[in-house]
């Protein structure tokens, strides 16, 4: 993230994995947690998200989404 986002730079980030299986679509999770975030307000205004493309909902998205509203309790 850093390397893409100069502004990163001296920011300190926050990591959420979730381990998804190997036949899983992983840019269709990112571009459905992105969109599901901004949903349910839990993008901060400084987020760097690129803009989410459309994606069907699946379940590893939402336990991915789940895991990180869990962390910001």
């Amino acid at each position: 993230m850093r390397a893409r986002f100069e502004q990163l730079a001296a920011e300190e980030l926050d990591v959420v994995a979730v381990e998804l299986p190997e036949d899983v679509d992983r840019q269709q999770v990112r571009h459905g947690a992105v969109r599901e975030l901004g949903v349910r307000g839990l993008l901060s205004e400084r987020q760097v998200c690129d803009p989410p493309l459309e994606a069907a909902p699946s379940p590893e998205t939402e336990r991915f989404v789940a895991e990180i509203e869990q962390r910001l309790g």
